[in-house]
């Protein structure tokens, strides 16, 4: 059988029909009918997808064809969705050799490094999804998703996955297992509040988007992302930070636009060392204080959209320079 599998494989659609027509001869094991299901789709031959059918539907049990029935529209390089859609349904079949079957499936993607899943109208995310073990960046905005498959965490290489625009609520305890994450994306989450504690894990984090969400605190899990770079906040109802912030000490960007600040938490802020661009624009603040003079690399202030402040434009901007206000 080796050396029919070997026929199989081979770029010479030759020797590929002169393996099918050994199969002929052939009793079909399930491991092989599971092989052929994957050319039967998957192989870019049409002539050879053909032959393929042709011998299944010939060798296979009634009942199992009958399992095939409506299965076998050919799409042009389908979309993995549309590929995870089949494999769902095959895998069910207790016989079916699903290792072989998903060399077939996902041989176009099995090195790929990006994936994007944008608009794409996804109400869940398939488990899958696991197979695609190359992954470096993942963009999954603009769908409709409520909860993230587990197997999200063998995805060990990621380094950016992009989740706004969804419906989730929180995310998954294993997302501490990707390790290399270096951006993660969740803006525009109805119903996100809080973020698991496992988000500690993500040591490699450089960047963080919670905008346009619920959140009323910041989380002191995101206090120990010791390499977080950007931070965005903007867009949702927090009134203070926490003082554990001076573990963020190589945060530059701090984005807490459009919040329910009406003091600033000049305390917790002091003690970002490597903060130089802070967006407060859009609270309800009646004061600048000085005391933010004392954060030691602090470079910029954005403050549209504050009226109280606004009309001591000048006065603002004499007291606090070198510091660049943006109003």
């Amino acid at each position: 059988m080796e050396k029919i599998y070997d026929l199989l494989e081979s770029p010479h659609s030759g020797e590929i029909i002169r393996g099918l027509k050994q199969l002929h001869q052939e009793e079909l094991s399930f491991k092989t009918i599971s092989f052929l299901l994957g050319m039967s789709w998957f192989h870019p031959n049409a002539m050879i997808r053909r032959r393929v059918k042709y011998l299944i539907f010939r060798k296979v049990p009634d009942d199992f064809a009958h399992f095939l029935k409506g299965k076998w529209r050919y799409l042009p390089q389908p979309p993995i969705t549309k590929v995870w859609e089949l494999m769902e349904y095959l895998v069910t079949h207790p016989r079916i050799d699903t290792k072989l079957l998903r060399r077939w499936a996902y041989r176009p993607y099995l090195q790929s490094k990006e994936l994007n899943l944008e608009k794409q109208k996804l109400h869940y995310l398939s488990s899958e999804l696991e197979a695609m073990k190359h992954l470096k960046e993942l963009n999954i905005n603009h769908n409709h998703l409520l909860t993230l498959p587990p197997e999200l965490g063998k995805l060990k290489k990621l380094e950016s996955l992009s989740l706004a625009y969804n419906q989730l609520a929180i995310l998954p305890d294993q997302i501490k297992k990707l390790k290399k994450l270096r951006k993660l994306d969740l803006t525009a989450n109805q119903g996100m509040n809080n973020v698991p504690q496992e988000i500690a894990h993500l040591q490699k984090l450089t960047v963080l988007n919670l905008s346009q969400n619920n959140f009323e605190a910041l989380p002191m899990s995101i206090c120990s992302l010791e390499n977080l770079e950007e931070l965005n906040l903007a867009d949702n109802s927090l009134t203070t930070l926490p003082n554990d912030c001076f573990k963020l000490s190589k945060l530059k960007k701090l984005n807490l636009s459009n919040n329910r600040f009406t003091t600033l938490p000049v305390k917790a802020l002091c003690q970002l060392e490597g903060l130089t661009d802070l967006n407060v624009a859009g609270n309800a603040l009646t004061d600048l204080p000085r005391g933010l003079k004392k954060v030691p690399r602090l470079k910029k202030i954005q403050l549209q959209d504050i009226p109280e402040l606004n009309t001591r434009k000048k006065e603002l901007q004499k007291n606090f320079a070198p510091i660049k206000l943006i109003f």
